[in-house]
């Protein structure tokens, strides 16, 4: 699979957003951290929005118990569909987080914390033909969808300022 050169541009550009305001998310503070409370909680909301096309599709087709077959459709057919239809899938997030803090002793340079987070989601899809004017499907769940997850967050502090962290969730 070929990725396009605009995907690139844009994939690396956000990439370079999250850096640059994670880096802006650093602590200010000129003096050594000090150890905090063990526990913590809070509220998140998550919002993802994504544009898709088709790359691949095919089509079975059984009548009355008999077998059609299945018809794949062609690079350039697959391109058309694409060019006359919209896709966007929606998802958001509404989480309770309930964390710890492992490891965060005062004048070290490591911290660790675990995060259990439950939520409800909301997920919709739409796909819109452009070409009729039709919308041809539409789902859209409510915030019905639970969600639940585990984080955790190991990272370093270089200085007072900067630090690096690895969020695996």
């Amino acid at each position: 699979m070929k990725i396009p050169k605009s995907m690139k541009k844009i994939t690396t550009l956000m990439i370079s957003v999250l850096f640059c305001l994670h880096g802006l998310a650093q602590e200010k503070t000129t003096e050594p951290s000090k150890a905090g409370k063990k526990f913590f909680a809070g509220i998140s909301y998550s919002y993802m929005n994504i544009d898709t096309k088709l790359r691949a599709l095919s089509l079975h087709s059984v009548w009355d118990g008999q077998d059609l077959g299945t018809d794949e459709l062609t690079e350039d057919e697959v391109s058309l569909i694409n060019s006359i239809a919209t896709r966007t899938n929606r998802m958001n997030d509404l989480s309770l987080h309930i964390g710890m803090k492992i490891l965060d002793k005062p004048g070290s340079k490591w911290i660790i914390e675990g995060t259990l987070m439950a939520g409800l989601a909301r997920f919709s899809s739409n796909v819109y033909n452009t070409e009729t004017g039709v919308q041809e499907y539409l789902f859209n769940s409510g915030f019905s969808k639970p969600t639940f997850g585990i984080s955790f967050e190991v990272g370093y502090r270089f200085t007072s300022h900067w630090g690096i962290s690895l969020k695996p969730s």
